[in-house]
């Protein structure tokens, strides 16, 4: 009877993603705006065909609009200007090896890679490293957790939803983990030190503390979970206290409906514009776009064989893809149209 419900359960989660994937998606043109050869000088991008990861692990921009490439077989992080030529390199950080990559406003590289977390300074240094893969929260962590990183903490979601904290980590890994609060004990922490933090957590705002236990993450006004549930149930929340249902802002995405988008439990997150607007990855070959109100603005396909890593949104919107044979480094656009 067991194995029976099980069955059913995954008959129905296959009938879930082939009508996710028959939904009339536009496909977007990409256009080739780069082209990296291969090699280790400047404006150059090592590849080697017969390793597992032979070529650059991720990219992302900065609030200035430039771009950031880990050239992983040369151990550096390469920057280029908006005309993608190369004006900077920085080697030896942690993020050498990340397959994300975060470039903040504070000029620190924020890298992602298996369960470990890294901040670096552009000019080198080597600020945090945790490494959960020698935690005791090992096993009730996903490969790939959701941190986030304000104002010295970093805040970390556990496989059951639950929330877990480091205070004022510092480059040791080992005493990083041992230094791991729960929630109570997070939530203790945030009340005892006497400052806002501009940071609301465990409430919407200051007068709604029905809310507490959804762990949703507020600093200067927005969401900071990069994790599509508590996106949806976030902006769902809003609009229910409200009685407002999501907006379709365009008539191609009539089939958008709460409905619909409540099923998408398994998009990863991109980035954000300059706008605000917040985007996501599904199935490695869609892609979703929400305003800063939860409201979807458009929803597109596009060739994933021209994506190996993650995209990277530039902060005017358009989306920049990467992708390399033996010889090159190809770099793709798909122009803001929404």
């Amino acid at each position: 009877m067991k194995t029976k419900n099980i069955l059913t359960l995954l008959i129905f989660f296959f009938i879930q993603i082939i009508r996710i994937n028959t939904q009339d998606f536009i496909e977007y043109n990409m256009v080739l705006v780069k082209t990296f050869p291969k090699g280790s000088n400047k404006g150059e991008l090592q590849l080697n065909s017969k390793l597992p990861q032979g070529g650059p692990t991720a990219m992302n921009f900065d609030q200035d609009g430039n771009l950031y490439i880990i050239d992983l077989l040369n151990r550096r992080l390469l920057k280029f200007d908006n005309n993608f030529k190369q004006i900077d390199d920085i080697k030896d950080i942690h993020a050498i090896s990340a397959k994300k990559l975060i470039i903040t406003a504070d000029n620190d590289v924020i890298g992602f890679n298996n369960k470990v977390f890294t901040v670096d300074s552009l000019s080198g240094q080597k600020k945090i490293k945790i490494d959960l893969n020698i935690s005791n929260l090992n096993d009730k962590i996903d490969d790939n957790p959701n941190f986030i990183y304000n104002d010295n903490l970093v805040f970390l979601y556990l496989k059951n939803g639950d929330i877990v904290s480091i205070a004022d980590p510092n480059n040791d890994a080992k005493k990083n983990t041992e230094k791991i609060m729960n929630k109570k004990e997070t939530k203790k922490y945030l009340e005892d030190r006497e400052k806002s933090l501009l940071l609301s957590i465990f409430k919407l705002n200051k007068d709604d503390p029905n809310v507490k236990d959804n762990n949703f993450i507020i600093i200067n006004g927005e969401l900071q979970n990069h994790d599509y549930k508590d996106f949806y149930k976030f902006h769902k929340k809003i609009r229910q206290e409200k009685e407002l249902k999501c907006k379709i802002l365009n008539n191609k995405l009539e089939k958008f409906t709460d409905a619909y988008l409540e099923k998408l439990m398994e998009m990863k997150y991109i980035g954000k514009d300059k706008n605000g607007n917040v985007y996501w990855q599904l199935f490695s070959s869609k892609i979703l776009i929400f305003n800063n109100n939860g409201d979807i603005i458009d929803a597109f396909k596009y060739d994933y064989l021209k994506s190996y890593i993650s995209p990277a949104v530039h902060p005017n919107g358009d989306i920049y893809f990467l992708n390399y044979d033996d010889k090159n480094t190809y770099l793709y656009k798909i122009n803001r149209i929404w």
